[in-house]
């Protein structure tokens, strides 16, 4: 019995979206299967209009995995690589990606050991503080070249970075860019 009681509290948010990451990464496991069939994912605009519109069910769906999934759905249609940071008060910690290949290493594990500070510059405050997607270059800065180094090395051209609200609280942040190839990034209508 003992085995079962907690030493402390537990982050009921953190607990929420880490089963959230696996459940999206069970669920697009699923999707994809063995690599013998082809999935074919959802053009930007057919399956969502908008991201607010899929924000708004948030709020009523008791299944935030399936609804991170299909934001991942959608924004791999614009970029090619993309990681959910959740949004903690004091940082910015990786909880689920795609499209990221680092040689050698699972590309789960390198986003879950992936932290940026809050209140320190990044493209991840930015898109905070501003409140909007950002599509931008990516300014030099510790925490930005921490995170190019941390998905690989390969610096992008152009970033985006949208931040996902719940009850008008940032819970979540999307980065997303086109490295290593740099192809330009497709219309964001549909994340703003």
């Amino acid at each position: 019995l003992r085995d079962l009681l907690f030493d402390e509290g537990v982050d009921t948010e953190q607990l929420v979206l880490s089963l959230a990451a696996k459940v999206d990464r069970m669920g697009l496991e699923r999707a994809i299967g063995s690599g013998s069939q082809t999935v074919e994912a959802p053009r930007p605009g057919e399956e969502l209009k908008t991201l607010k519109e899929l924000m708004l069910e948030i709020r009523t769906s008791p299944f935030i995995g399936e609804v991170t999934l299909r934001i991942a759905r959608y924004a791999s249609e614009v970029v090619r690589r993309g990681v959910f940071f959740m949004a903690r008060e004091d940082a910015f910690a990786g909880i689920a990606q795609f499209g990221v290949d680092v040689p050698g290493r699972d590309p789960e594990a390198v986003v879950r050991t992936l932290i940026v500070p809050r209140g320190e510059p990044s493209i991840l405050q930015a898109a905070v503080e501003d409140g909007h997607l950002l599509r931008r270059e990516l300014e030099p800065g510790h925490w930005n070249q921490h995170l190019v180094a941390a998905l690989g090395g390969h610096a992008p051209t152009t970033v985006l970075a949208a931040p996902l609200f719940v009850s008008e609280r940032v819970m979540a942040v999307l980065y997303g860019d086109n490295a290593p190839d740099n192809d330009p990034i497709g219309p964001t209508d549909g994340l703003e």
